[in-house]
C-alpha cells in the first residue's frame, strides 16, 4: 500500500475484531521477531492477549493503539511500560509495511507532545539484525534487556534527539 495514500487513524486494540488480531499474530513474518508470543494464537489466547495490550491504557496512562489505514486494520503500535520507560512497539500486516515510517512519526510524536516522555526505547530481538533503520531514526544503541528469559537489543531516542531528527527532515511545524 502506499504510505502517501493511505489514511491511518490509531484507536483501540480492544474494538478490533479478535480474528483479524488473532490473523496478524499467528502470521509467521510476524512470528519470528515476536519471541515472547509463544505457540499460535486461538481466539482466547487473542483476547487474553488483547485485554493485556489495551488495559495498559487504565494502568499506564497509555498503552498500544490498533493501526487502521484506509480504515482496514493493518497491525498494532504504541508504548508499553518495561523497566520504567516507555517501550515503544510496531507490528504491522506486510502489505501495510511501507507505511511504517509515517505510523512511527504519528506515535512517537504522540509519545513527546502528549505523553509527556524524556525519551522512548525500543527493544528487538536478536533476529533483527539491522538496527540500521532506528539509527536512521535518531535512536541510539542503550544496551540489553531480558524480558521473560528472552534476550533484546534496546535503543533510545531521548527528547532532544527527536527534535533533532524532526527537525532535520522538515517533518514538523
Amino acid at each position: 500500500m502506499r504510505g502517501d495514500v493511505a489514511v491511518i487513524r490509531l484507536a483501540r486494540l480492544i474494538d478490533v475484531a479478535p480474528a483479524e488480531v488473532m490473523a496478524l499474530l499467528n502470521d509467521p513474518d510476524i512470528g519470528r521477531h515476536m519471541p515472547l508470543a509463544g505457540d499460535q494464537f486461538d481466539e482466547q489466547a487473542t483476547r487474553k492477549w488483547v485485554e493485556g495490550k489495551d488495559g495498559q491504557w487504565e494502568k499506564n496512562g497509555y498503552g498500544p493503539w490498533a493501526v487502521h489505514a484506509n480504515e482496514e486494520f493493518a497491525g498494532w503500535c504504541g508504548f508499553q511500560k518495561e523497566a520504567g520507560a516507555a517501550d515503544f512497539a510496531m507490528v504491522l500486516r506486510r502489505r501495510f509495511w511501507g507505511l511504517g515510517r509515517r505510523i512511527y512519526l504519528d506515535a512517537v510524536g504522540k509519545g513527546f507532545d502528549e505523553f509527556g516522555y524524556e525519551s522512548i526505547v525500543v527493544t528487538l530481538p536478536p533476529s533483527r539484525k539491522s538496527s540500521r533503520v532506528l539509527e536512521r531514526l535518531g535512536f541510539r544503541a542503550d544496551g540489553e534487556t531480558e524480558h521473560w528469559g528472552e534476550r533484546f537489543l534496546r535503543f533510545r531516542l531521548s527528547r532532544d534527539d527527536w527534535m533533532r531528527f524532526t527537525r532535520s527532515r522538515g517533518t514538523r511545524e
